[in-house]
């Protein structure tokens, strides 16, 4: 379902990437970073990063390799505004004109994601 979703939101995110300077988080990889920290009930972006560092389904699940370098918690906090805040807009969308969030179908729980994007993308930075 997550796949589903993402590969709706793939066009929109190519508008967030910047054009110049340094590359920052693929907005993907930083949603499936937050599903995992709503999911989980992890307190804290730097938690998340610790977690992300040593757990290899944490990995997995994010896309990130064995040996990749893990993001910093003030980088990771950067890059998540601008997506997060394009999330809450297209779920707020979504319940507004009754349309399934991010293209998903009207199946058992495509609202519970709903509900979960829009609660990741709503929490104010620490």
């Amino acid at each position: 379902m997550v796949d589903e979703a993402l590969d709706v939101l793939s066009p929109e995110f190519d508008q967030l990437y910047a054009r110049v300077g340094s590359p920052g988080i693929a907005p993907e990889k930083l949603l499936r970073a937050l599903l995992l920290q709503a999911l989980y009930s992890i307190r804290s972006e730097r938690q998340l990063m610790e977690q992300l560092d040593y757990n290899l389904l944490f990995r997995w699940f994010v896309g990130l390799a064995m040996d990749a370098p893990v993001w910093d918690a003030s980088t990771f906090s950067k890059n998540r505004d601008p997506v997060a805040l394009h999330a809450r807009r297209r779920a707020q969308l979504a319940v507004v004109h009754g349309t399934p969030a991010c293209g998903l179908s009207r199946r058992a729980g495509s609202e519970s994601s709903l509900n979960l994007f829009a609660h990741f993308s709503s929490r104010t930075p620490p």
